[in-house]
């Protein structure tokens, strides 16, 4: 696969072409978040042309944190060991 790497941590998949979402752009890939849309758009992440919606094969990297515990606490998950 080749990649170009650009600006925040976003690389492009250059050997796929990009995929129209303009069906599925408000179900499944807008943020309720306005703030992460507008950076997945600066980005040319989701791209906008004309009536279409297109997610431009672009990836992004991301490094974070989430204390699982306190997570399946709040959900009542159980784990038998």
């Amino acid at each position: 696969v080749k990649l170009r790497f650009g600006s925040h941590y976003c690389f492009a998949l250059l050997d796929f072409d990009s995929i129209d979402i303009t069906e599925d752009w408000e179900r499944h890939y807008k943020a309720k978040n306005e703030a992460i849309n507008e950076f997945f758009i600066t980005n040319e992440i989701i791209k906008f042309e004309g009536d279409r919606i297109y997610d431009n094969n672009i990836g992004l990297i991301v490094c974070g944190y989430r204390n699982s515990w306190d997570y399946m606490a709040k959900k009542q998950v159980q784990i038998q060991i």
